[in-house]
């Protein structure tokens, strides 16, 4: 039995050798080249928005804002975890809102 399951074992990982194996045939690699035409077509289609580069100025000057950071890092500081959160709202509420 032992000689038996020895050269089982044995034929199997010689099979699995010979077929594991693949042969590789010397191709040469392409490299991947992106398309400068779709790039092209993509950035003629963009608009210059006078509207949206003031927006897009005054968002970046309110979040870089020092104050207003202090004043949010503050409140994340002194957040209470242990907290009992009550997620039912009253009625009161509701009909105030």
């Amino acid at each position: 039995m032992n000689i038996k399951n020895t050269t089982l074992s044995l034929l199997l990982l010689l099979s699995s050798q010979l077929f594991a194996q693949e042969s590789f045939e010397n191709k040469e690699i392409s490299r991947f080249e992106t398309k400068l035409s779709y790039l092209d077509s993509i950035k003629k289609t963009f608009v210059k928005d006078d509207l949206a580069a003031c927006v897009d100025s005054l968002w970046m000057k309110e979040l870089t804002n020092l104050d207003l950071y202090n004043s949010i890092s503050d409140d994340i500081k002194n957040v209470n975890i242990d907290e009992k959160i009550e997620y039912e709202l009253s009625t009161e509420l509701l009909k105030e809102r």
